[in-house]
């Protein structure tokens, strides 16, 4: 493994075998969006019971959108 600023300053681009393709990426931002959703009938008090409830089974991504959500919330208020 190599820093990027590393590769950059040797003026070496690697593409990545295993980099998703735009279209993958478009479907995954798409499914967190339809399940980032599903949190908005959720009390911000839920969503905290949640967030501790899915960082204790190292779901990480999913805490990243329930803490988004809330954070959504609390700068809407």
């Amino acid at each position: 493994y190599a820093y990027d600023f590393v590769m950059d300053e040797a003026g070496v681009i690697l593409e990545e075998e295993n980099a998703p393709s735009e279209a993958e990426g478009t479907r995954k931002k798409s499914r967190r969006g339809k399940r980032a959703k599903g949190l908005s009938s959720y009390t911000v008090e839920a969503l905290s019971k949640m967030l501790d409830e899915v960082l204790s089974e190292e779901n990480y991504e999913r805490a990243a959108e329930i803490r988004d959500e809330i954070r959504r919330r609390e700068e809407a208020s």
